[in-house]
């Protein structure tokens, strides 16, 4: 018998555990007649073997834990829940017969509203085993036994672990395409997995990093991971980016976004369980779902890009819930694994030093045009997004949080307005920030450096893809279409494209679209405040700013204005591209300013230096 090798000092520490044991209770003679605790001493060891904040002394715990491995096959063999599931058994699980069957049976049917209300003491032992299991691999005898190859393979660094804490399921997770891996071993792996995500109790590390987080912010959210995870995210969303005090600890950061991946890569080849890795996103996307087709992708992730990339199709309730995800990984790339995946190659080339901020710097203007094409697709998505909602561009809301205060009252307490958290406010901060650096050339409007630099980025992106300007692009659509060949359209990413089209159009009269021509003037005047902003007259002119205007400090139209000064005065340093290029501009201008009263600087012929 188990207690065969223990002395009246194991004895000694069952009573100090409030587990009742009577001085013999271990041995087969029983003289007095006493009635025999043993089952319930065991289920109380159990208990007590795995409480680490008050434990058992290491020879005794580490012999429960083999006991309790040994017994964990068959569900009669532990105390706990063999008396309170027999019912249970025979309702649910009378066909489950071979080892390792019987608690898989109860664990799938535990949650279940009907079982927890027929069986509730049954459904508590199989929660409190199953957590069990979480924190010791080893419990799980039948995964451990199929799945020994991939653990060998690539999981070797806690094999000699007393109690691994869930490292070698996460291990077993990350490596579920591996070589080794055997359709048993899914099998097994995908099971506890969808525990995983029915409850976030049996996620180990995740439970223990953000258990403190978890009661303080999100009591609401029940048992439900993917609650857990979104709630979660829109504290540290919140913190970060609205600059609210709440924040969530740094461990528990850490096991969050190990959470959100894991969630991410779901794939299940029953795609009924597919709606387990967020049933309220998938309950309220279904109609969506089913219409788009969405419903056919592989893995959870592919379910969500395909849904994202259709947004505007999507209805309400399904468009909230997308927003939410979008807003946890336009905060923390590391979060968007399809980004992290078809950009492997090139963050490694491009952005090595990179990690939360990582499509900083894959949509630089520089970058982004040498990307291989599937990193580059993902990342103009991930642009088009983030053009619709300032809260999806953080490095433009964080360097321009003063000025929005200051300049865009009514903006900034709508974005920080928990009505709207879930809704994409387009245009709202942008547009204002927008106005005020237009106004900037004749106005006394100050705007921070890195908010300039900021906003730059903004316009200077949908000079390669007007799709980044929606505004522009929603009043331009029908001209873009009647007015730019299908060649220049394509050439999304190239200087020579769409809005070097309307710029065309627009000098020449040809767009009667008074709302799109209204954008386009505007879009003039602001390339007008920095040459940069400016793609095709600054390449056309680089060689005659080095010359003529090298002591110029850009912005607030300094550089042009330099220009123009030169080319009145017939400077014969001058080159005739930029000559050309800008008595081109130059028209243009006149126009804006003429049919669309957009402001010019005071004058061309300012002085221009510091």
């Amino acid at each position: 018998m188990l207690m065969g090798k223990w002395t009246m000092l194991t004895w000694k520490v069952l009573m100090t555990k409030g587990c009742s044991a009577t001085p013999n209770w271990h041995e087969t003679k029983n003289p007095s007649n006493q009635v025999d605790p043993g089952p319930a001493i065991l289920a109380c060891l159990y208990r007590n073997a795995y409480d680490e904040e008050h434990p058992m002394s290491t020879k005794c715990t580490s012999e429960v834990h083999r006991v309790l491995r040994n017994r964990a096959v068959r569900v009669n063999l532990i105390p706990d829940v063999e008396m309170n599931c027999r019912e249970a058994l025979s309702e649910y699980c009378s066909h489950n017969v071979q080892p390792q069957e019987e608690m898989d049976c109860l664990q799938t049917h535990m949650h279940k509203e009907d079982f927890i209300r027929r069986h509730p003491t049954c459904q508590a032992a199989i929660v409190k085993f199953t957590q069990f299991e979480a924190k010791d691999t080893k419990l799980n005898r039948a995964l451990t036994r199929a799945c020994r190859p991939v653990i060998q393979a690539h999981c070797t660094q806690f094999l000699n672990e007393e109690i691994d804490h869930g490292d070698v399921m996460q291990c077993l997770l990350e490596n579920k395409e591996a070589d080794e891996m055997t359709n048993k071993c899914r099998t097994y792996v995908n099971h506890f997995e969808l525990l995983t995500m029915r409850d976030y109790h049996f996620s180990y590390r995740f439970q223990q990093a953000c258990d403190v987080d978890i009661r303080k912010h999100c009591a609401s959210s029940g048992n439900d991971k993917a609650e857990i995870i979104r709630c979660l995210s829109s504290v540290a969303f919140e913190h970060r980016l609205l600059g609210t005090p709440e924040d969530l600890q740094k461990e528990c950061r850490k096991q969050l976004r190990v959470a959100y991946l894991q969630q991410e890569q779901v794939d299940f080849d029953d795609k009924e369980h597919m709606a387990d890795a967020d049933p309220q996103l998938m309950k309220k996307c279904g109609n969506d779902l089913r219409r788009l087709q969405c419903d056919q992708a592989k893995t959870f992730e592919d379910t969500i890009e395909c849904l994202r990339v259709r947004f505007e199709q999507l209805e309400p309730d399904c468009k909230a819930m997308i927003f939410e995800r979008e807003k946890i990984e336009a905060v923390d790339n590391e979060m968007d694994d399809e980004l992290q995946r078809n950009c492997k190659a090139d963050i490694g080339k491009y952005c090595a030093g990179y990690k939360e901020n990582v499509l900083e710097c894959l949509s630089n203007t520089k970058i982004v045009r040498l990307l291989q094409r599937p990193c580059q697709k993902i990342v103009s998505e991930r642009m088009r997004e983030a053009a619709k909602d300032i809260r999806l561009r953080p490095g433009l809301l964080i360097a321009c949080q003063e000025e929005t205060k200051q300049h865009c009252p009514g903006d900034y307490a709508k974005i920080k307005n928990p009505k709207y958290a879930r809704q994409m406010l387009e245009g709202v901060v942008v547009n204002c920030l927008r106005e005020k650096f237009r106004r900037s050339l004749n106005e006394k409007i100050r705007l921070g450096e890195q908010c300039q630099a900021e906003i730059s980025k903004v316009i200077l992106e949908s000079e390669f893809d007007v799709k980044l300007d929606p505004q522009l692009f929603d009043a331009c659509k029908g001209t873009i279409e009647k007015h730019c060949t299908q060649a220049v359209i394509e050439r999304t990413g190239t200087y020579e494209n769409v809005l070097e089209c309307l710029k065309a159009d627009f000098y020449s009269g040809q767009i009667n679209d008074k709302e799109c021509s209204n954008q386009i003037a505007l879009r003039t005047q602001e390339a007008m405040v920095d040459v940069h902003l400016d793609p095709i007259l600054y390449q056309s002119c680089g060689i005659d700013i080095q010359r003529v205007c090298s002591g110029v400090q850009p912005g607030h139209s300094r550089v042009i204005a330099c220009l123009m000064d030169a080319l009145e005065a017939r400077n014969p340093m001058m080159t005739q591209p930029c000559i050309a290029k800008l008595n081109d501009r130059n028209k243009l201008w006149k126009k804006a300013h003429d049919d669309y009263n957009v402001g010019l600087p005071n004058s061309f012929n300012e002085p221009h230096t510091n």
